[in-house]
């Protein structure tokens, strides 16, 4: 995964590079903000698929070939599924707005937005 952090959460954008097929022909990915629960404004988040790119250390989408764009409040559990193309390939998380912790009377100084979970199989 590309800017997610060890405990789950990711900023603005996030990615995962896949590279085996998954079963189907489909990706689910489950996106989490129920740990905020802060009452704060609803985020709007846009996930893109597609072949990936890479130039040097750099990667990125090639095309997208599916997206889904979606709103979630805090406290809320979604999951999607879209069509996943040939591998390799990307899925980009988009995410705004973000939170900083730190802004509600924690330590945590980091801009956070969601928590993706890439789900490659029947789970």
């Amino acid at each position: 995964p590309e800017g997610i952090a060890q405990d789950g959460w990711a900023g603005a954008a996030s990615a995962y590079d896949v590279y085996a097929a998954p079963p189907g022909g489909r990706v689910r990915l489950q996106l989490s903000l129920i740990p905020w629960n802060i009452g704060s404004r609803p985020s709007t988040i846009r996930v893109d698929v597609g072949p990936l790119a890479t130039d040097g250390a750099a990667r990125s989408l090639a095309d997208v070939t599916d997206s889904r764009s979606l709103t979630m409040d805090q406290g809320q559990l979604q999951t999607i599924d879209l069509a996943a193309p040939p591998p390799p390939f990307r899925v980009e998380i988009h995410v705004d707005p973000t939170y900083a912790p730190a802004s509600f009377g924690r330590p945590d100084q980091r801009q956070l937005g969601i928590q993706p979970s890439l789900i490659l199989g029947d789970g």
